[in-house]
């Protein structure tokens, strides 16, 4: 879930248009001011290796991306094709070692030889891997074009029935691609070509369509559009539970969803019950100490702190920290998030002392893993500010905070 810095957002809502500016202008001088921190703490980075990081704790809609990603595989081994070429082989080696720049590369090159060896099936099957990697490099127009590309080929060639599934496959591929692009206009549009296919040949009751339904619910989120959210989290959860076997993580998955709907329409009551469902699951499959169940204290905290109930909201946002802070170590990026949420509860409470010494931490965390333009950076630096403010210190802010952040 995102992070929610209520109090700084709240102050933000209420400031005056022009003070607005100002108080903009102070993050945009103050992100200088880290920047220079930055850069002499790069400094020490070459003399003193740090450790990598623990990926972060896995977010509801990863792991239904992990579903679709499964599904691009498919469409890989489902096409009946010829052996491979020379240079696709090396292409799978090079990818194999995560050498991807050189391996979408060599894809690229093994898809123009098929061409040249009329063998549209193996080309068709090449562009389909040049295209997810395109999307993990982040070439997002490439990777549109590759699997537009592989749709046309596959539709063109004699031998291919029209409109089967692994038409949803390359569908579902352009949708993926457009969510990373932030166009959930476009990814929905290909999430319901991809759901009329696999409708259509497998009925309305089976994995796929939920897995569809679940990655349209974030879709409709990031537009904002959380009773369309909900409607299609609550259709994956009934096929879910009807099905025997049914993966249990990905259920919880769901019920976080389907909490965070909630919590976004501001019905508290039933985001706390579908966030304790997801609880239930996560502690008896993954464990009281996994970062997910961290990730459902976390939520929970954030639904107590919406509705004003401060010594839950720290109750479960401690919870959530001492659980990433044991995995994943005091320098990753999720504690940063817990500690702005502390602080903003602190903040709440009126106890800013505790909310500065809770930022601090979080600001600390980000101005070392984190850009200066992402989201927790800008609200971690805000609440910071209103809450240096309102505890009266005279300091001026800007000269406090680079004596605070600037190394010994």
């Amino acid at each position: 879930m995102k992070v929610l810095w209520q109090w700084w957002l709240a102050t933000w809502r209420q400031l005056p248009p022009a003070i607005g500016y100002i108080f903009a202008a102070l993050i945009t001088a103050t992100g200088t001011i880290i920047a220079a921190v930055i850069n002499s703490r790069k400094k020490k980075d070459k003399e003193e290796k740090q450790n990598e990081l623990d990926k972060p704790a896995v977010a509801s809609d990863d792991v239904f991306q992990q579903a679709e990603l499964e599904e691009q595989e498919k469409v890989r081994e489902s096409i009946e094709r010829k052996p491979h070429n020379i240079n696709y082989r090396r292409a799978e080696a090079q990818e194999a070692q995560l050498n991807y720049a050189e391996a979408l590369r060599l894809y690229l090159q093994a898809a123009a030889d098929y061409e040249e060896d009329l063998d549209s099936l193996n080309r068709v099957v090449a562009l389909n891997q040049a295209g997810i990697l395109c999307n993990k490099l982040g070439h997002y127009d490439m990777a549109i074009k590759c699997f537009t590309e592989a749709q046309a080929v596959y539709k063109a060639d004699p031998n291919t029935k029209q409109e089967i599934l692994e038409f949803a496959g390359m569908y579902t591929n352009l949708a993926v691609v457009f969510r990373a692009k932030g166009d959930n206009e476009q990814a929905l549009i290909w999430y319901n070509k991809a759901l009329k296919i696999v409708e259509e040949r497998l009925g309305n009751d089976n994995i796929k369509a939920a897995t569809i339904y679940c990655n349209m619910g974030v879709a409709y989120e990031k537009q904002h559009n959380y009773q369309e959210a909900l409607d299609c989290h609550l259709k994956a959860m009934a096929i879910f539970e009807r099905k025997p076997g049914t993966d249990d993580v990905k259920l919880a998955a769901i019920y976080n969803n389907i909490a965070v709907a909630y919590e976004k329409q501001e019905k508290y009551e039933e985001a706390l019950e579908y966030h304790f469902k997801a609880l239930v699951i996560k502690e008896k499959k993954l464990g009281k100490t996994d970062p997910d169940t961290a990730m459902t204290y976390n939520n929970l905290g954030v639904v107590y702190s919406r509705q004003g109930k401060h010594d839950l909201a720290l109750e479960h946002y401690f919870k959530a920290l001492r659980i990433r802070e044991k995995i994943l170590g005091s320098h990753h990026p999720s504690m940063a998030e817990t500690y702005g949420n502390i602080a903003s509860v602190y903040a709440d409470q009126k106890k800013y002392n505790e909310a500065i010494e809770k930022y601090l931490l979080a600001l600390r965390i980000v101005v070392n893993k984190l850009s200066l333009d992402n989201p927790i950076t800008e609200a971690c630096l805000g609440g910071l500010h209103a809450a240096y403010e309102a505890s009266g210190r005279k300091t001026p802010f800007e000269k406090w905070l680079k004596q605070k952040l600037t190394p010994p």
